[in-house]
């Protein structure tokens, strides 16, 4: 992006006057003198074809022409020059890469006018300067003629040849970042890059999914100051660089994504980047050790939730981000600023990862933090194998469509991760062959990051638009309304379906599709824009109107500085298009394109009448077209290149998830049809019926355990497992209400450890003793003990919970009611380390004589609780929907439900 200091080194070339625009981009007002540096650089570039300038070695001649034709200043010559060694072939293209000052790679794709011999042997010396300060007195033919005056020259040339934004980039005012060799090797060789397979890698995936999916739906609310304490402490614990103590520190660490209820958004997203900085590294540090996590969690967790909490990170700017850093490293201790700036850029090259927040322009503090945009993109191969790779997995059928959906969105459009996710129904409009798509989140959603961020872009890719009209169609048939998520949870409308499980695989899909651990779904964005860009670069549009403006507004940036400094990465192209139109007008005749062609002169004049095209033109196409023979060297050469296979965690057998079951029996006993259920859930209507079966079977033999408990004659209670889910709430079962805040805690244990038969089993078999009529009957003090620790684990506060004790006196119990009492007593304070709330009451017919009460809200003793308030239908829907879903893992073979 165009400041004022680059603008001040850009100074003025031969009466060429540089000014920037209000929206950053560099613009030039032709002066008296632009006409004649022109003409003299022309004249110099013909010198050089008919081979009239003379020089003292191979490096001044290259030197030479990249200056003259490949667009390469003197102040970065010497780089370039450096770099001709390691020059490659790709799509049959000679290509240049090398670093610049700031650490941005900068490419060109070498004209054929370069000629083979004089890439071998490329050495540069030692005396850069003395060689450019003859190469200036040479070409100038000046003895006074200085480096400056050269660098003035061809300024004044490439700012007449170049559209702006180019030329901006040329003379590092506002730098592009060139694509690295990795991933052109990824497209010319159609593999992926070799990486080492690491059993343990991505093992927190679970649990940054869902820390993930808690940062995005929570918003800014809550507080963590203790889940950033917990994350500090278990760092520091396992900081000794002892073999084993990184991946201890992790498994100290994944239980916390199961205990964020109430913690703030931030604090939950640095549990995601400590996660991923123990499992990936960062770009500071790769692999880093046990002591360098410490080190960065230590010294920057803390100040940086108290930095960012409550701000809406995926929105803020580049210079708020910095000023945020400065603030922190202002507050850290000399000693420390070191460590806290890596951590810094760690954390940051995350964001950019994770929440596509812009790269660092400029150091924070005077520490070395700046965070170059990482340039990359996805190939369209890359894309298609992913999608194979869905269609091959066992995920269930919502979740494939889903990601099928998402990556053609992310293909077809410039998305943000949130902007994809906070998509709503009412956001797309089917215009017949073309839908359009709102980038317009509502009020709840929060701001967008800029004016632009607020924009409509249009699908008109056939098969997109019939996947998108589909999925649309088939989020109404679910009763979806038009202000519900695109990707939303049909059984919670508020809430995305799966996102942090959605989310993960989408990036791990990437990772493993291209072998590049640096790509991520913000790579999508920098794919749209390279495409658009490079295309609006190398054709003509009307002159009304600015391609690049309309590609600024359609990516939500407020500027088109913003998208060419960090999204753009196809400036060698791009320069390419624009030299050989411009090199194209120099006169050569017949004998000087024989030279530079390798053809004939009367082969060319023939060429020339036959075609009836001008002679210039055909002499340049000669030229021009002719394939670059450098060496064999590829993008490919000495690259570490492999064929990617399917993923195994794609290869794992689906197996039922206790979530689905209660899902299928809420929409069972809320009215659905089987098929419609299946269509909610994603899968197939045979594995519903089988659910609906399995709980009918349960409940039955619930009952019958109770008529014989009870010493009942089995006609005078319902036995028939030909029972109706709507009917279940008379019974003390209600699956409507399974959504019960206090509940909370409780389904998302059970869903956490459904796999755990050793756990849920015993606590299944309790429940089936403790079930009467709709109250958690409490039979014994050890059935008790096993109730209370299961919902101690659920984090429900004791203050929640009580005993009701039916007596004959309710207010004075008897020697015998006084013992049993104290048993359940001493259970529950084994358990919570309190003492529980007694609840008195007269002795009733169908009431139990010891049971448990469990309030939404804090109980006070003396005080009459509601039975609305203690109402347990909704614990007594999860329980029975995981005592169907315990049997049928236990008799289902691997993989046999999907």
């Amino acid at each position: 992006m165009m400041t004022s200091d680059s603008l001040s080194s850009a100074g003025l070339y031969k009466g060429t006057r540089l000014r920037t625009d209000r929206r950053g981009l560099l613009r030039f007002r032709p002066g008296l003198d632009s006409h004649l540096a022109i003409g003299l650089v022309r004249n110099l570039q013909l010198a050089y074809l008919r081979g009239e300038l003379r020089f003292e070695s191979p490096v001044a001649q290259q030197m030479t022409h990249l200056m003259l034709f490949e667009a390469v200043m003197p102040s970065n010559v010497a780089a370039a020059a450096a770099a001709m060694g390691e020059t490659f072939v790709w799509r049959d293209q000679c290509v240049l890469q090398w670093s610049a000052p700031d650490g941005r790679l900068d490419s060109r794709i070498l004209s054929p006018l370069l000629q083979p011999a004089s890439l071998d042997g490329v050495a540069t010396t030692s005396a850069t300067g003395t060689v450019l300060a003859r190469l200036s007195q040479q070409l100038l033919d000046d003895d006074r003629a200085e480096i400056g005056d050269l660098q003035q020259l061809l300024g004044s040339y490439y700012a007449h040849a170049l559209p702006g934004s180019l030329f901006s980039h040329v003379i590092g005012a506002a730098p592009h970042t060139a694509l690295p060799r990795t991933t052109l090797a990824r497209e010319q060789s159609r593999l992926a890059l070799a990486h080492e397979r690491v059993e343990n890698k991505w093992q927190g995936a679970e649990a940054f999914g869902s820390a993930l999916e808690h940062y995005f739906q929570m918003g800014t609310r809550g507080s963590g100051g203790w889940l950033v304490e917990r994350i500090v402490q278990t760092c520091v614990q396992y900081s000794d660089n002892k073999p084993g103590n990184k991946g201890r520190m992790l498994q100290s660490l994944l239980p916390l994504s199961t205990q964020l209820d109430g913690a703030d958004s931030i604090s939950a997203l640095i549990l995601c980047w400590v996660i991923r900085l123990i499992e990936e590294g960062s770009v500071v540090e790769p692999d880093p050790r046990p002591g360098t996590v410490a080190a960065y969690v230590r010294v920057l967790a803390t100040p940086l939730r108290a930095q960012l909490a409550g701000k809406d990170l995926p929105e803020m700017m580049a210079d708020q981000y910095a000023e945020e850093y400065a603030a922190i490293l202002d507050a850290t201790a000399q000693g420390n600023r070191g460590n806290c700036g890596s951590a810094i850029k760690a954390w940051h090259l995350f964001l950019c990862e994770w929440l596509d927040a812009p790269p660092l322009e400029a150091a924070s503090n005077g520490e070395d933090v700046i965070v170059i945009p990482r340039a990359n993109v996805v190939w369209p191969h890359e894309t298609y194998r992913m999608h194979d790779w869905i269609d091959q997995s066992h995920l269930d059928e919502r979740l494939q469509y889903e990601l099928h959906l998402a990556l053609h969105l992310l293909t077809a459009l410039r998305l943000r991760a949130k902007e994809l996710f906070l998509l709503r129904l009412h956001n797309v409009i089917d215009h017949g062959e073309t839908i359009e798509v709102e980038v317009a989140p509502m009020i709840r959603d929060g701001p967008t990051k800029s004016e632009s961020g607020r924009r409509t872009q249009t699908i008109d890719d056939p098969k997109v638009v019939g996947l998108m009209r589909n999925w649309i169609s088939r989020r109404r048939n679910e009763g979806a309304h038009t202000t519900d998520f695109v990707f939303g949870d049909p059984h919670r409308p508020a809430k995305i379906y799966r996102l942090g499980v959605m989310y993960v695989l989408l990036n791990r899909l990437l990772k493993d599709a291209t072998g590049d651990p640096t790509v991520s779904l913000h790579t999508f964005s920098h794919t749209w824009v390279t495409s658009h860009l490079l295309d609006a670069f190398t054709h003509e549009h009307l002159p009304d109107t600015n391609p690049l403006e309309l590609i600024a507004k359609d990516a939500g940036h407020l500027s088109a500085a913003t998208t060419l400094f960090h999204y753009f990465h196809g400036t060698a192209a791009a320069l390419r298009f624009h030299l050989d139109a411009e090199i194209r007008q120099l006169p050569l005749t017949s004998h000087m394109a024989e030279t530079l062609s390798g053809i004939r002169a009367t082969t060319l004049r023939q060429r020339t009448k036959s075609s009836g095209c001008p002679r210039n033109e055909v002499y340049w196409d000669a030229i021009l077209g002719r394939t670059p023979s450098t060496s064999e060297r590829t993008a490919c050469s000495r690259m570490r290149l492999e064929e990617p296979t399917l993923p195994p965690y794609l290869q794992q057998a689906a197996r039922p998830q206790f979530r689905d079951v209660v899902n299928t029996l809420k929409d069972l006993s809320a009215g659905f049809s089987v098929e419609e259920a299946a269509m909610r859930l994603g899968r197939p209507a045979h594995w519903v019926n089988s659910v609906l079966t399995e709980t009918k079977r349960q409940f039955k033999d619930l009952r019958v355990r109770r008529s014989l408990a009870n010493k009942a004659p089995l006609g005078m209670r319902s036995t028939s497992a030909d029972i109706h889910l709507q009917n279940l709430a008379s019974l003390g079962i209600d699956f409507g209400r399974s959504e019960q805040l206090k509940l909370a805690g409780v389904a998302a244990f059970l869903q956490r450890h459904c796999s755990d038969m050793t756990l849920l089993k015993p606590l299944v078999d309790v429940w089936r003793e403790s079930f009467d009529r709709g109250y958690l009957l409490l039979a014994d003090a050890t059935s008790a003990g096993m109730i209370f620790k299961l919902l101690h684990d659920c984090n429900v506060g004791s203050d929640r919970l009580a005993i009701a004790c039916c007596r004959r006196n309710p207010s004075s119990p008897t020697p015998e009611e006084s013992v049993r009492e104290a048993e359940f007593h001493m259970a529950f304070h084994s358990v919570f380390r309190l003492p529980p709330l007694i609840d008195g009451k007269p002795l009733r017919r169908n009431r139990p004589r010891y049971y448990l009460i469990w309030s939404g809200v804090p109980l006070e003793s003396g005080k009459e609780v509601s039975s609305a308030s203690s109402s347990l239908d909704g614990f007594h829907a999860l329980m029975l929907g995981m005592a169907a879903h315990t049997f049928m893992t236990c008799s289902a073979t691997s993989g046999s439900v999907k």
